[in-house]
């Protein structure tokens, strides 16, 4: 019998059409598709077989198969990428919550009543601002100096409250100079338990008498207004914004240096010359606790403002709430400087505020100063300046806008009624000497005592 012929196929009769090996991708022969009867020929299922064709159902069914493979890889590594990020997302969030240190609203006895909301369901925000001279840290020793202090209570150098308009369409930013003489109230501090009585003394000794919480009840009994929230910082807070924000523009009208002078002890050691600077980390702590250069306390508030007024401007200019990288290099800074009151203490509430901040137009942020007189029992100290002082907090507690700029028709926040029925005084109505900056206003540069000058 003669041997089949591998064109024909084993018993395959003369005439028939020879079933041609298919090559594949590799160049090696495999048999043709079941369905197919040849290259080029049709088969059962409607393809085509053999090269340039679609090799009938077997191929139409091995490509589905490679594809559903392949997308059960996508979805899952996918789905392992969302999980990744989601987590470290997560474990990143709570990482900042851990950075926020807190502490209780209040520690003080204080009648001010929380201001309900309007037919709007608005209310003003009020927050205290706390700059603390702190040495408990070895950082904190060697930027503010003083290392036979380390340990004391720490005293509240700085202080300002801001007030945030029920609207949100302005701010008022009032400081008070850390030398005046104030009634401070019982205060029991909650780290240790301690009672302090009530006393009356210079206001930046309210922060050694029962933390933050006793500074924010003696300006509730100042301003007979509620404080929402306060916020502290140290003087390596300070060093840390400044750096995580850039760097913030001052000015100085003539070449400055705050140095200790025969008779005149201390000194930020702030060194500039005349003009704009852009100052950060040392020099901007430097440039906030100066006050012999500028000649006095109240002065030194107004250099304060300029920063903080530059600060803001800085920060709108970076677009921080729309930069990623950003806003995580300002949280991370924020959290790690900023002590707040409990009720404020997550990131996501602190982001919150700062949402509500940003919302108010930088010509609409009005910083002043209190209105103070020196104090008849102490020349070195000031009094709140009577009138002029009550004015600025009567504008406070009414909601009236500092800088002017309010409408006149415009009703009052509370009860709808036109403000002329509700407070005698109008938007602008400070005191005649009372030093007010807004917030774009970028052309002062404060002068130099002529002994600090170089």
């Amino acid at each position: 019998m003669a041997r089949s012929s591998g064109v024909y196929g084993e018993g395959a009769k003369p005439g028939a059409v020879p079933r041609v090996p298919v090559q594949d991708q590799g160049g090696h022969d495999r048999a043709p598709a079941p369905g197919g009867d040849g290259p080029g020929r049709p088969g059962r299922s409607g393809g085509t077989g053999g090269p340039g064709g679609s090799g009938g159902s077997g191929a139409s069914e091995g490509r589905p198969g490679r594809v559903r493979r392949a997308l059960r890889w996508s979805a899952t590594a996918l789905s392992l990428l969302v999980l990744v990020t989601v987590g470290a997302g997560y474990l990143y969030y709570e990482h900042l919550n851990g950075n926020i240190h807190k502490g209780r609203r209040s520690s003080g006895a204080s009648g001010a009543a929380r201001t309900g909301p309007n037919a709007a369901g608005q209310t003003p925000l009020n927050i205290l601002l706390i700059g603390s001279d702190s040495r408990a840290s070895d950082e904190n020793v060697t930027l503010g100096g003083g290392r036979d202090s380390r340990g004391n209570p720490p005293l509240g150098d700085v202080q300002m409250l801001i007030h945030l308009a029920a609207d949100r369409r302005s701010a008022s930013v009032v400081s008070v100079p850390r030398d005046t003489r104030v009634d401070i109230p019982k205060c029991t501090d909650p780290a240790t338990g301690k009672t302090y009585p009530p006393v009356n003394t210079i206001i930046n000794a309210s922060l050694a008498r029962g933390g933050a919480g006793c500074t924010l009840a003696t300006w509730e009994n100042l301003t007979g207004t509620y404080i929402d929230h306060w916020m502290t910082i140290d003087f390596a807070g300070v060093v840390r914004m400044a750096d995580a924000i850039g760097g913030v523009e001052v000015c100085a009208r003539q070449n400055v240096w705050d140095r200790p002078l025969p008779g005149v002890p201390g000194g930020s050691g702030l060194k500039l010359t005349a003009g704009r600077k852009k100052v950060q980390g040392v020099q901007a702590l430097q440039w906030l606790r100066t006050r012999h250069a500028w000649g006095s306390d109240p002065l030194r508030a107004r250099a304060q403002h300029m920063y903080m007024n530059a600060m803001i401007r800085t920060l709108k200019a970076q677009n921080v709430f729309t930069d990623t990288g950003r806003l995580t290099d300002l949280a991370e800074a924020a959290t790690k400087s900023l002590h707040v009151s409990e009720e404020i203490g997550t990131v996501k509430r602190l982001y919150d505020l700062g949402t509500q901040l940003r919302t108010v137009p930088t010509d609409r942020i009005t910083m002043t100063t209190l209105p103070t007189a020196q104090d008849p029992q102490d020349a070195n100290h000031l009094v709140p300046a009577g009138a002029d002082a009550d004015r600025v907090w009567s504008m406070i507690r009414d909601d009236v806008p500092f800088d002017g700029k309010e409408r006149p028709e415009r009703s009052d926040w509370r009860t709808g009624m036109a403000r002329s029925q509700q407070s005698a005084l109008n938007s602008g109505d400070l005191p005649g000497a009372t030093d007010a900056r807004d917030g774009s206003d970028a052309g002062p540069c404060m002068d130099v005592y002529a002994p600090y000058r170089w």
